[in-house]
C-alpha cells in the first residue's frame, strides 16, 4: 500500500465532494442544453423545410450531438469524484477509529499503519489484532479507490481531448466502464468476504450513518453476503414487501447476459427479463401475469410465445399497469407503486415513458416502452439499472440520459417500488 496513515489523516475529502457539485451543476447545464437542442432540430425540420434550413438543421444537429458527447463524459467525472469522496471519506472515518482505539490501549501505530503493544501497561491480543485489521482496511480501501480514480480520470481527459472529437460507441462504452469501476470502488470500501464476523461487526460500528446508507445503496449484495453485517441491516436490504430485493438484484446480475434465457419469438427480452427476475424474488404468478409453462396455461411445452404467455408477462407497458393496477380478474395486486426517481431503491422496477409530445419511439407518446432493474443507487442520486436485451449491469441514468433521448425521443424514467 502506497497511502500512509498521515496522508489519510490529513487529506480532505471534503474537497472532492466539492469539485463533484461542480461538474454536477456542469453536468445539468450539458444536459439542459442538449434538451433545447433537440426541441431546436425539431422545429426547424418543420418550419424551415428548405435548402437553408437543411443546412441549419445539420449544424444544430452536430452541435447537439457534440452535447451529448460532453454530458456523458461529464457524467462519468461526477461519478468517480463521488466514489473516490466516499472511499476516501469512510476510510478515514475507520482510521480515525482505529486511532482512537490504540490510543486508549497505548498501542503505538507507525506511518505505515502497523501497531504494535510498546509500553502498553495491558495487552489484549484481539483487541490489538482487531485494530490492525481495521487500520489495514482503511489504508488499502483508500490506495485501491485512489489509484482507480486517477486511471479513470487519465482516460476521460484522454477521451475529452481526442483529435477530431470523440464517437458517441467509444465515450458510452467508456462511460459503462467507469460506472462499473465506480462501484468497485464502494466494494473495495466492503472488507472482503471470508473477513472475520467480529472485525466486520467492528467496521461496520465505526462507520456513521450516512456512511453506512452510502454503501446500502451502491452495493447492497456485497453487505448482504457478508457475516458480521447485523441481521437488521440485511432484513432491511431484502425488503418488507413481496418481493425480496437482494433476490431480486442477484438474479438480475447472474442473467443480464445470460442469453439462453431470451425468447427467439420476441425481438426484445427486457420484460421478460424483468418478469423472470420478479418471479425468482418471490412473486407468485397469476392468471393474468404467467410465463408459458405456468399451470394457469392452456396451452403448454414448446418454446414461449406471446400466445401461450400473458401480455403482462412480455409487454412494458401492460407489465407496468399489472405492477401497478392489479390483475384484471379482481384478485390481490401486486403492492407496486410509482415513486419519484429522487426516492429510487436497489430492487426498485425502472421503466422508460415517451413525453406526450414523442414522435420518435415506434410505441408512440406516452407510452411505456422498456424495463429495467434499480441495481443501484449513488450518493449524488445516480440511479444505476441492469437490464436484458441488450444485457448491461448498472448502466447509469445521469450518464445515458440524452442518449435515450437521441435513440427514441423524449422520454423519462418511471420508477415503480415495492413495499418499503
Amino acid at each position: 500500500m502506497t497511502v500512509t496513515v498521515s496522508q489519510l489523516t490529513s487529506v480532505s475529502s471534503t474537497a472532492w465532494n466539492e469539485a463533484a457539485d461542480e461538474w454536477s451543476w456542469l453536468l445539468s447545464i450539458t444536459q439542459e442544453t442538449s434538451d433545447d437542442l433537440m426541441k431546436c432540430k425539431g422545429a426547424i425540420g418543420t418550419n424551415w423545410p428548405d435548402d437553408v434550413g437543411k443546412l441549419a438543421g445539420n449544424a444544430v444537429g452536430q452541435l447537439y450531438d457534440q452535447f451529448n458527447i460532453t454530458s456523458e463524459v461529464v457524467a462519468s467525472v461526477v461519478a468517480i469524484l463521488t466514489a473516490l469522496a466516499e472511499s476516501v471519506g469512510t476510510a478515514q472515518t475507520v482510521l480515525q477509529d482505529a486511532l482512537y482505539l490504540a490510543s486508549e490501549a497505548s498501542y503505538t501505530v507507525d506511518d505505515t499503519g502497523n501497531v504494535t503493544a510498546g509500553d502498553a501497561p495491558f495487552i489484549d491480543g484481539k483487541s490489538l489484532i482487531d485494530i490492525q485489521d481495521m487500520i489495514n482496511e482503511a489504508l488499502r480501501s483508500a490506495d485501491e479507490a485512489d489509484q482507480q480514480a486517477a486511471k479513470d480520470l487519465a482516460k476521460l481527459a484522454a477521451l475529452a481531448t481526442q483529435a477530431g472529437g470523440a464517437k458517441e460507441s467509444d465515450v458510452l462504452g467508456e462511460q459503462n466502464s467507469i460506472t462499473k469501476d465506480a462501484i468497485a470502488m464502494y466494494q473495495d470500501m466492503v472488507p472482503p468476504l471470508g473477513t472475520r464476523p467480529d472485525a466486520v461487526a467492528a467496521w461496520w460500528n465505526s462507520l456513521t450513518p450516512g456512511e453506512q446508507t452510502v454503501l446500502e445503496n451502491a452495493v447492497p449484495l456485497s453487505l448482504y453476503h457478508l457475516d458480521g453485517i447485523p441481521d437488521s441491516i440485511k432484513a432491511k436490504l431484502s425488503g418488507s414487501g413481496p418481493v425480496d430485493r437482494m433476490a431480486l438484484i442477484q438474479y438480475a446480475e447472474d442473467n443480464y447476459g445470460n442469453t439462453d434465457l431470451d425468447w427467439s419469438s420476441l425481438g426484445d427480452n427486457c420484460t421478460i427479463f424483468a418478469s423472470d427476475a420478479l418471479h425468482a424474488a418471490g412473486l407468485p404468478m397469476s392468471r393474468d401475469w404467467n410465463a408459458y409453462n405456468n399451470p394457469f396455461n392452456i396451452l403448454h411445452g414448446g418454446e414461449p410465445d406471446s400466445l401461450t404467455s400473458t401480455s403482462d408477462w412480455t409487454i412494458a407497458q401492460q407489465f407496468h399497469n399489472y405492477l401497478t393496477s392489479g390483475p384484471s380478474n379482481g384478485a390481490d395486486a401486486p403492492a407496486g407503486h410509482e415513486v419519484p426517481v429522487s426516492q429510487a431503491r436497489p430492487g426498485d422496477m425502472i421503466f422508460f415513458k415517451t413525453d406526450p409530445n414523442n414522435t420518435t419511439e415506434r410505441d408512440g407518446a406516452n407510452t411505456i416502452f422498456h424495463t429495467a432493474i434499480v441495481t443501484a443507487v449513488l450518493p449524488n442520486g445516480d440511479v444505476l439499472y441492469t437490464q436484458h436485451s441488450d444485457g448491461y449491469e448498472n448502466l447509469s441514468l445521469d450518464g445515458r440520459q440524452e442518449y435515450l433521448q437521441q435513440s427514441y425521443g423524449p422520454n423519462h424514467p418511471v420508477i415503480v417500488q415495492f413495499g418499503s
